[in-house]
């Protein structure tokens, strides 16, 4: 790592150190599973030596996720959910970024400054009376939002992997949406979306790759 700074060999030498320790391998085996690549991302994962509830959170949500969503299974076994749900109510200053990974897999919203209360974001839809629709779903390839916004409405569907990084948008107008979203060049696996209304989120949902 060159930067042309005082501080090259400092970083350097922490990123040296660090690729084969619990950072590295925790970034690793993320990187390795929104690839669809999940021999890479469990050797990664395999590599993580917990050192605290941050570590041990990572290499759990890692394990549950590469036997399930990775292989697009979507329920979980009681135990995994006890699991997932367990980390997912942990505050995230103690139990780390893991923390938010168990509440998007569970569809669950956390009060993090309140009680720690916890509703599903299906619940939390229904409130918004989410008016659109993805199709087809799963898909090979290309799928369809479909959706109609008033006069003083517009927007975005955004689409993400299940660790947060966007991976397709599309922009939303007043009246008549039919949005295609070419999946074409992704792996395999299951993506989230949402609606995003006037810088309001509408709606959110599950996006499945097959091919």
């Amino acid at each position: 790592m060159s930067m042309g700074t005082q501080y090259d060999t400092t970083l350097s030498n922490f990123f040296a150190v660090n690729t084969g320790d619990n950072i590295g391998y925790v970034d690793e085996a993320y990187l390795k599973a929104s690839q669809g690549d999940t021999t890479g991302a469990a050797l990664a994962k395999d590599g993580i030596i917990p050192r605290g509830d941050p570590d041990l959170n990572h290499k759990l949500v890692l394990e549950i996720y590469l036997r399930t969503w990775a292989r697009n299974q979507l329920f979980f076994l009681p135990q995994d959910s006890a699991i997932l749900y367990a980390i997912a109510t942990q505050n995230v200053t103690y139990g780390g970024t893991a923390v938010y990974d168990a509440r998007v897999m569970l569809d669950l919203d956390v009060d993090d400054i309140g009680f720690g209360s916890a509703v599903r974001l299906d619940g939390a839809n229904d409130l918004q009376q989410a008016q659109g629709e993805m199709f087809p779903n799963p898909t090979n390839g290309t799928t369809t939002y479909y959706t109609e916004l008033s006069e003083s409405e517009s927007g975005i569907i955004e689409v993400t992997d299940v660790f947060g990084r966007v991976v397709k948008t599309a922009v939303l107008t007043s009246g008549s949406n039919q949005v295609e979203i070419d999946m074409a060049e992704l792996p395999s696996g299951i993506y989230l979306y949402r609606a995003i209304i006037n810088e309001e989120v509408r709606q959110t949902g599950k996006l499945i790759v097959e091919k």
